[in-house]
């Protein structure tokens, strides 16, 4: 089964351009998260609360990185620790205006973790 948190706009410090660390940037992130579910009357303690993962999210989100990538692990591994039956997160961030000349879009990473 699959948990998700799609469309998550949140605003951060995280970048190598100074601009990006002084003023910050929007984001947009997606978080998919994987279990085993084999019963048919699961409770919210036998599985993922969303919720909480938002509350991981955003308290992630407030230290400011450098590359996203470190973040997405940052993230992946919180989310881990809270909740051990997790087995494959994937996490997609993406930079609303990123500090490029000239770019109109968004940049950002995708990152997928298998947990053994």
């Amino acid at each position: 089964m699959k948990i998700i948190l799609k469309d998550i706009e949140l605003y951060g410090y995280h970048g190598v351009h100074e601009i990006e660390r002084i003023v910050g940037v929007n984001f947009m992130i997606d978080i998919f998260l994987e279990i085993d579910i084999r019963d048919n009357n699961i409770q919210l303690r036998d599985t993922i609360d969303y919720a909480e993962v938002f509350m991981i999210l955003k308290n992630e989100f407030e230290k400011p990185t450098a590359l996203l990538e470190n973040l997405s692990l940052n993230i992946a591994d919180a989310i881990k620790f809270r909740f051990p039956i997790l087995l494959n997160i994937t996490i997609k961030i993406m930079k609303i205006g990123a500090a490029i000349d000239g770019l109109q879009g968004k940049v950002g990473i995708e990152f997928n973790k298998t947990f053994i």
